[in-house]
């Protein structure tokens, strides 16, 4: 019996949260700089960059200018708060160093998460349908498919790039298909888990909550597709229980 996969990328097929980390400790580092000895202690400054990126998913989505944009207006707020003057300079600074997160010259790591080739790869071999579904900018993920060569791997027509992620997406991608044989691959209860379950494809969740919107759930929802596994290797290792599974 072949199966659909339906993948994740971020955070479930590659690294990507800790390239935002790298770039919130910079622009703590320059508010260090800028703002003196006035300036909030690293971990208020991380909080208050998160608190504001996470409320701007509301206006601006999960476009490319969102995070940087987010960086700048945490500078902006600190000069408020200190009521010391906001400078044009260092506005584009803060701004300038969000958009490091998607310049590959920054990306610490560019292979994929550790069993993530090898699973896909497995899967490949028993005949199975590869599909990849990833949420975000597509000048940004367009750009992480390249650079880690997913083609090899997925087609280019199986290769699927949204602004968001929810259950009509994941309907349409899934088009015609036998639902009980597609399983959708994810480490996020709100992009991944909830509309996967919605759209009637049955969730493996490996968990990687990895910022503060993703947080922001009512937790894991008990149902009878939903599977949990700790590393994407476990569905190489338990994969003659999933093509059995009613």
């Amino acid at each position: 019996m072949n199966l659909t996969w339906l993948f994740d990328l971020d955070d479930t097929l590659i690294a990507n949260q800790h390239d935002y980390g790298y770039a919130q400790i910079a622009l703590a580092q320059f508010l260090f700089e800028v703002v003196g000895y006035r300036a909030p202690d690293l971990q208020t400054i991380i909080n208050l960059q998160v608190t504001i990126d996470a409320n701007n998913v509301k206006s601006m989505g999960f476009g490319m200018e969102r995070f940087p944009t987010s960086c700048q207006q945490t500078y902006e707020e600190i000069c408020k708060t200190l009521n010391i003057p906001i400078k044009e300079e260092c506005k584009k600074t803060a701004y300038d160093i969000g958009m490091q997160v998607f310049d590959e010259k920054y990306w610490k790591k560019k292979e994929m998460l550790e069993g993530a080739e090898e699973t896909l790869e497995f899967l490949a071999e028993q005949g199975d349908e590869l599909l990849l579904l990833t949420k975000g900018d597509l000048r940004v993920q367009d750009k992480k498919v390249e650079v880690y060569q997913l083609e090899r791997h997925f087609d280019n027509e199986n290769i699927f790039i949204v602004p968001k992620k929810d259950e009509e997406i994941i309907k349409k991608v899934v088009g015609e298909r036998d639902k009980s044989k597609v399983y959708s691959v994810g480490n996020s209860i709100r992009s991944d888990v909830e509309p996967s379950l919605a759209a009637g494809v049955r969730m493996i969740y490996i968990p990687c909550e990895t910022w503060q919107w993703e947080r922001e759930h009512k937790g894991i929802p008990e149902h009878p597709y939903l599977i949990k596994m700790d590393k994407i290797t476990d569905i190489k290792d338990n994969y003659h229980l999933l093509t059995q599974r009613p």
